[in-house]
Order: C-alpha cells, then sequence, then structure tokens
C-alpha cells in the first residue's frame, strides 16, 4: 500500500510539473502622477517568452497620448534588443503608430506618436482602456516600465 502512495504521489508530482503553465505577461499599474495639463500613467510590465502576448491595461485613459517612455528592468530582467511594444485600443489600432518598436534593452527611451512615418507632436486621442502588445522578447520575466504620457481634457463648465 505505501508503495501505492508513493507511485501516486510521484505520478501527481510528474503531471504538475508536465502540465504547468508556462510564464504569464503581467501588468500592474505602479502610479498615476497628475501635474498640470497631463498625467503620467506609470505601469510594470512584466513579459514572458512566447513571442507574442497581449496585456490589457486595467485603467482607462481619457485624453491624447503625447508621449510614452518605456525603462527596460536591471540587466538580468532586460528584454531582448529590439522588442516591440503596441498600444492598442479596442478596435486593434496601435494608437503609437509603431512608434514602440525596436526597443532598447538597456536605455530609457521615449517615443511620440506617429501617423505613418510622420512624428505628431500633438497627440493621439484615446478613451478606454488600450491593451498593451509585445513581440521579439526571449527573455523570461523581462520587466519593461511603461510610462504613459496623456494630455488631460478640458471640461466645458458651462
Amino acid at each position: 500500500m505505501k508503495r501505492l502512495d508513493i507511485f501516486l504521489l510521484l505520478l501527481a508530482l510528474t503531471i504538475g510539473l508536465t502540465i504547468a503553465p508556462a510564464s504569464a505577461d503581467t501588468l500592474t499599474k505602479l502610479d498615476i502622477t497628475p501635474y498640470p495639463g497631463f498625467t503620467v500613467n506609470e505601469y510594470l510590465l512584466v513579459m514572458d517568452t512566447t513571442g507574442t502576448a497581449t496585456t490589457d491595461l486595467t485603467y482607462e485613459i481619457t485624453g491624447e497620448i503625447l508621449c510614452v517612455e518605456t525603462m527596460p528592468g536591471a540587466e538580468a530582467k532586460a528584454p531582448t534588443d529590439d522588442y516591440d511594444l503596441k498600444l492598442e485600443d479596442d478596435l486593434g489600432n496601435d494608437v503609437m503608430g509603431g512608434a514602440l518598436g525596436d526597443r532598447d534593452t538597456a536605455n530609457a527611451e521615449r517615443a511620440w506618436p506617429k501617423d505613418g512615418t510622420t512624428v505628431i507632436y500633438t497627440g493621439v486621442p484615446t478613451k478606454g482602456k488600450l491593451s498593451v502588445t509585445h513581440e521579439n522578447n526571449l527573455v523570461e520575466d523581462a520587466e519593461v516600465t511603461i510610462r504613459i504620457f496623456v494630455k488631460n481634457q478640458i471640461r466645458d463648465r458651462r
């Protein structure tokens, strides 16, 4: 009977290890800092290595996205060089127009929205939850801090 119990225990452990899911993406809201005229929404993205994945922002963003900063994690947690990010609206449109492609593995970078190849310095209007999509990362649990600078809407107070 003891042998059967040990066999079943080993079998359960083996099955558990075999079907354990791979690391999944997580997106954590770190801070939302209001300034006169704009807000900085800061998130920590932890990426798995599945190639392409999408994670929804848990906070609604309303206003104009002025720019986005990305800061890779420390050496052991930095993503693969030239990894790509996208901020997509509920229709699947990349609101940054491809400006978050080919991110650096060691340096913080700032990107402005694009319309094709033209940089738009006035911002891109958005309302609702966005999704963060990543590609070309091969580092398990790679970390990137994302700061989204949003111009606040001016409300008519009539």
